[in-house]
């Protein structure tokens, strides 16, 4: 299910540009009936000690953890940021989370360099402002900046569950709307 935002504002509307797009072309991608819980941008919680990956549905906070229906779950996560004037620049990381059983299910070994190289195929193509740096496995460096939601997923990264991080920097106008056109 694709999670997005009513007239996104600012950097949520870049990112959720970047998640629809995604959203659609990974479908295409993988077998039909694969449940891909896609949400924007989490927020960084601070929950009983620890920093939690959440997100706003409706009235309250949910953690963005792993469930075991789904081929995918991912979110974005953003580092502080630098202003100049209305133009920003952030960093801003995609987290995955994926069955590669249900995304690959021919592959005759583990497919997690063939699910990369999904996204990578889209993402490194410099969309909407974003502009690829690097891909990031282990779950300490995916989740580095959300200790609580590592330690209840610790044994997520194991056949056969893959996660991943892909990090990008975004140059972004902070007053720009979902209603207006990217370039």
């Amino acid at each position: 299910m694709l999670h997005t935002k009513t007239d996104p504002k600012g950097i949520d509307a870049y990112i959720q540009r970047l998640q629809v797009d995604l959203y659609g072309r990974l479908a295409g991608l993988w077998p039909a009936d694969t449940v891909h819980e896609s949400y924007g941008r989490c927020q960084r919680n601070f929950v009983n000690g620890l920093y939690h990956a959440e997100v706003y549905e409706g009235t309250d906070y949910k953690d963005v953890l792993w469930d075991d229906r789904a081929g995918v779950v991912s979110f974005f996560g953003v580092n502080p940021f630098v202003t100049n004037g209305t133009g920003r620049i952030a960093q801003v990381h995609l987290i995955v989370f994926c069955d590669l059983k249900k995304l690959k299910p021919a592959a005759g070994a583990r497919a997690d360099e063939e699910v990369r190289i999904d996204y990578m195929n889209i993402i490194g193509k410099a969309l909407y402002g974003f502009h690829y740096k690097k891909t990031v496995c282990g779950m300490a460096n995916i989740l580095k900046e959300y200790s609580g939601s590592l330690e209840k997923m610790k044994s997520i990264d194991s056949q056969p569950l893959h996660a991943f991080r892909i990090e990008t920097l975004l140059h972004y106008n902070q007053n720009f709307s979902s209603t207006l056109k990217l370039k």
